[in-house]
């Protein structure tokens, strides 16, 4: 699976320019201070590792980093097939999940009922800019309480994430 990780993007061409300077500033060790009081000290993870799947790639990449710098490991993927077949290697190597709910080729819902015949247990937030009166009936069906609108902030996701996933499985 082609796995997606802070240090650069798969395809920075296609981030937009500025947030590539962005970045750089965010990167920079004056920012650091600030960005750990953004982050929030009560929201910040102990290690957990986190599937973080959408079919936006440069949207991955920019999830990937926020929650790596609020302590949490993410393996970000985008294709959810792919992250399905990476999870069922190693179902206990995760202890939460954030999902696109429209995705190509396996829809959000379709990839959290999945994720729940291998482990009922894994805590999924779901997240979308466009959420439709079936959706949330079909989430609510497979048990889920969690559906973050897009954007979505750090500090949402880190909220969720410390209820969610309180402690790191390995």
């Amino acid at each position: 699976m082609p796995q997606v990780t802070c240090g650069a993007p798969q395809s920075a061409a296609r981030l937009p320019k500025h947030l590539d300077r962005d970045q750089a500033m965010a990167d920079s060790p004056q920012h650091e201070e600030s960005r750990n009081a953004k982050a929030g000290a009560g929201n910040r993870g102990d290690r957990q590792h986190i599937l973080y799947v959408d079919d936006d790639e440069p949207l991955v990449f920019l999830a990937t980093c926020i929650l790596e710098r609020m302590g949490y490991r993410v393996t970000g993927s985008t294709d959810p097939i792919k992250a399905l077949e990476v999870f069922r290697t190693a179902p206990q190597a995760f202890d939460g999940v954030i999902s696109d709910l429209l995705m190509p080729g396996l829809t959000g819902v379709g990839f959290a009922r999945e994720l729940l015949k291998i482990r009922s247990d894994i805590p999924i937030i779901m997240t979308s800019s466009a959420v439709r009166a079936e959706d949330v009936l079909a989430i609510r069906n497979l048990g889920l309480t969690e559906l973050v609108p897009k954007p979505a902030t750090t500090e949402q996701f880190g909220e969720l994430l410390k209820r969610l996933c309180p402690f790191s499985s390995t």
